[in-house]
C-alpha cells in the first residue's frame, strides 16, 4: 500500500489486489475485482485474527481445566472400576 494523499476524510492509497486477497484470506482470484466506488472493510482482517485468537485462547483454558480435572476423573473411574456388579454382569 502506498498513500498518495490525505484528505479530511482519511488516506487515500494505492492498493494491490494481492494485497487486499492476502488481508481477506482470499487467495487465488477468490476476491472478486474491485470497481470503482466499492468499499471493503479493512478492519475485516482485524475481525478474523481476533477470532482465531479468541478460539486459541478458549482451548487452551479447555486443556487446562481437563488438565486439574483429570486426576479426580481417573480416581473416580478406579473407584467405580472396582465396585462389585450385579450376578448378570458378572455371567456376562
Amino acid at each position: 500500500m502506498i498513500v498518495i494523499g490525505i484528505n479530511d476524510r482519511g488516506y487515500i492509497c494505492q492498493v494491490g489486489h494481492t494485497e487486499l486477497e492476502k488481508l481477506t484470506d482470499k487467495y487465488y482470484g477468490n476476491l472478486p475485482k474491485l470497481k470503482v466506488g466499492d468499499a471493503m472493510d479493512l478492519g475485516a482482517g482485524h475481525n478474523f485474527r481476533s477470532d482465531i485468537q479468541s478460539a486459541c485462547d478458549g482451548m487452551a483454558k479447555a486443556v487446562k481445566n481437563f488438565d486439574e480435572a483429570r486426576m479426580t476423573m481417573t480416581k473416580f473411574a478406579v473407584m467405580v472400576a472396582g465396585l462389585p456388579g450385579d450376578e448378570q454382569e458378572k455371567q456376562a
